[in-house]
């Protein structure tokens, strides 16, 4: 137990400096406080005509076009729904009460459909509001367009969902990502 302890004291208390010079280096970017507003009508419009057609249907058999060319309406109602949800990630993980052998009723796919969907067009939204600032070069922290109230979990589903769609993309993403916890636990609290 001695040495998991003097192990322990000696990872997690590391002295560390931070260079005046390596802060004063890093570049300054204009704030853009358009990006921690909620998506707007003409974006999410964008981001459903960027569906993927012609691929097979997710779990609930209903394919993209239809949410593609579903029209304004559509639109309007997938919008709503993420706001009232707040985050995607809330909505699609919501169970579903339903008894074994028991077909789903009309409600339940519904609101099936718009969570998958849904989902994919708000995670759209972010990464068109970020390709011309990652194309620049530098994007600051507090303007990832993770927006306030969302928790860890929902943080790392949208990375995720970043990483899995540049894959599909010929661009380049460089992303930093920083695990603030261990950062201060290995700070020297001596």
């Amino acid at each position: 137990m001695k040495r998991c302890v003097e192990h322990f004291r000696n990872v997690l208390n590391q002295p560390f400096t931070i260079s005046d010079t390596a802060i004063d280096q890093q570049p300054q970017v204009e704030t853009k406080a358009y990006l921690e507003l909620l998506p707007s009508l003409q974006e999410t419009i964008g981001a459903m005509q960027q569906l993927s057609c012609g691929k097979a249907p997710g779990l609930d058999a209903i394919p993209a076009e239809i949410e593609k060319h579903g029209g304004p309406n559509r639109c309007t109602s997938s919008q709503r729904f993420s706001r009232r949800c707040g985050t995607m990630n809330r909505c699609h993980n919501r169970p579903t009460l339903q008894t074994e052998g028991e077909p789903p009723t009309l409600r339940q796919q519904l609101r099936n459909l718009t969570a998958q969907h849904c989902q994919e067009i708000f995670v759209q939204i972010p990464l068109n509001c970020l390709r011309s600032h990652i194309e620049q070069g530098f994007l600051p922290k507090s303007q990832d367009s993770l927006h306030p109230h969302r928790g860890t979990t929902e943080m790392n589903y949208a990375a995720r969902q970043f990483l899995e769609k540049y894959q599909e993309m010929p661009t380049h993403l460089y992303s930093t990502f920083v695990d603030l916890t261990k950062a201060f636990d290995m700070g020297n609290r001596e």
